[in-house]
């Protein structure tokens, strides 16, 4: 299975910026401007699919790929990789951990950031109807930050964890997050979102 953790600034809804609900903890681009491009990741485009945004950091003015052939079944040469469980991730505040926000099933990523007729740019995809943001009290589920803690495995300094390896924690680890996804059935902010 192709899973895929992302780690973005924490909001309540991702349905943009307001009063109420702004982007924090999401780095010094964050901080500095008071935005975030994922403030949109749970916003319906065309009323059928989420466009949602992780950031690829940059490298001397240029950003990076998001290097997808670290993806099962993925070579440098595609472009794109279907069939990804995408787990969003934040921390509510610095003292916090980082939390299972929500999560993309069946999600499509791309390599290079792709663009909203709004000049937006996303780099990850998938339809309303398998998505879901959860509700403040049900982020909970921690996502170990690796080296941190006595955690040999998790999210590293870059925003993106495959979470691909031999070591039979982290395996354990995923599969248990596997499952809970599979198993949720309680209260989903994404439909909250789609009647706004």
């Amino acid at each position: 299975m192709r899973i895929l953790f992302c780690n973005i600034a924490w909001m309540k809804y991702y349905n943009g910026i307001t009063h109420d609900d702004k982007p924090v903890n999401g780095g010094s681009w964050v901080k500095e401007n008071e935005n975030a491009i994922e403030c949109l990741n749970f916003t319906p485009y065309n009323d059928r699919i989420y466009c949602g945004y992780v950031s690829t950091k940059s490298n001397r003015g240029n950003r990076n790929q998001l290097h997808i052939e670290k993806l099962e079944g993925i070579t440098k040469e595609d472009n794109i990789a279907e069939d990804v469980l995408v787990i969003w991730v934040a921390k509510r505040n610095e003292a916090s951990k980082s939390t299972i926000v929500g999560w993309y099933k069946n999600a499509t990523v791309f390599r290079y950031y792709e663009w909203r007729k709004s000049g937006l740019q996303f780099n990850i995809v998938a339809n309303v109807e398998e998505c879901v943001l959860l509700p403040l009290n049900k982020r909970h589920k921690i996502v170990p930050r690796a080296g941190k803690d006595g955690y040999s495995y998790g999210m590293g300094q870059a925003n993106v964890w495959f979470a691909q390896s031999n070591n039979d924690k982290e395996k354990k680890y995923v599969e248990n997050m596997i499952n809970y996804i599979n198993s949720y059935d309680g209260e989903n902010l994404a439909l909250e979102n789609n009647r706004m």
